[in-house]
């Protein structure tokens, strides 16, 4: 099950994200009217999704702050910035302090659920890690810095890409052993 921290302050973007969410199948949705809110909520629920507004009533983009604070403390948790700014510089600023995705409200709902969706594949990406990790006994960190290696030498970009890769180079299951 994946729990979604939502902080917008607007109450219809919170009711629209919710329902939008619940129709996707996600039913433990925690929300929050302030930035300080939402690292409170983040710290005691510990969410698998952030959806964040980069710009609340302060008129500043606080939500910046907000992510750059979060990524001090947790790397892994993804966060979709969900706000009204389409200049270039302010979504390559959310990027580079730790946004996860970037869409904008005057988006179509199917496309902020795709965005929602690939935020939490990023989710469940990161927590297969740790099971890896917790596997072989060695730290997370151990096994993203072997995923990274790999991706490296085999000119690859992206987890998924990897493991496609790693596929393809199982023995078949139909294939004899060597006589």
């Amino acid at each position: 099950m994946t729990r979604v921290l939502v902080i917008d302050d607007h109450p219809i973007v919170l009711q629209g994200c919710r329902q939008l969410l619940e129709d996707a199948g996600v039913d433990d949705i925690v929300q929050a009217q302030t930035l300080a809110d939402g690292f409170r909520l983040y710290r005691v629920q510990r969410p698998d999704v952030i959806i964040v507004d980069l710009a609340m009533r302060t008129g500043a983009l606080g939500g910046l702050s907000f992510i750059r604070r979060l990524r001090l403390h947790d790397q892994r948790t993804p966060v979709l910035v969900f706000t009204m700014h389409a200049d270039p510089v302010i979504v390559s600023r959310a990027l580079e302090v730790g946004a996860t995705g970037y869409v904008l409200k005057d988006t179509s709902s199917d496309e902020v659920l795709k965005a929602f969706q690939k935020a939490e594949v990023a989710f469940m990406e990161a927590r297969g890690t740790s099971v890896i990790a917790e596997h072989l006994h060695v730290s997370y960190k151990t096994v993203a810095n072997i995923c990274t290696q790999l991706k490296a030498k085999l000119g690859v970009r992206t987890l998924p890409e990897l493991m496609r890769i790693a596929i393809q180079h199982l023995p078949s299951a139909t294939a004899r052993p060597p006589k």
